[in-house]
């Protein structure tokens, strides 16, 4: 079955031992608290008669929010070059 949303499909992976487990975890934790951060941002925007976007602001952030996000992108760096991977990679080498 294909998997349909980011979090299903995250989970698909580290359910199958694609990835690294580690960087997949990573990947699911950030994909949680960035949706976390867009909602909170969006519900923020509808109260305030501010149209919604898909746009957070940083500097309305508490510190350690700030922190966690900083932290975040920094070990998602590695995103793109594990995709690429991924995407190259022969089924032998995925474990299939």
């Amino acid at each position: 079955m294909r998997e349909r949303s980011t979090r299903a499909r995250l989970e698909r992976l580290i359910a199958l031992d694609i990835g690294g487990e580690p960087d997949m975890k990573a990947m699911l934790a950030g994909h949680t608290m960035l949706i976390g951060l867009l909602l909170a941002q969006q519900t923020h925007d509808i109260y305030a008669g501010i149209p919604v976007s898909n746009r957070v602001e940083i500097n309305a952030l508490a510190r350690e929010q700030q922190a966690q996000l900083k932290s975040l992108i920094k070990r998602l760096q590695s995103a793109p070059d594990l995709v690429r991977d991924l995407m190259f990679a022969s089924p032998a080498t995925l474990g299939q």
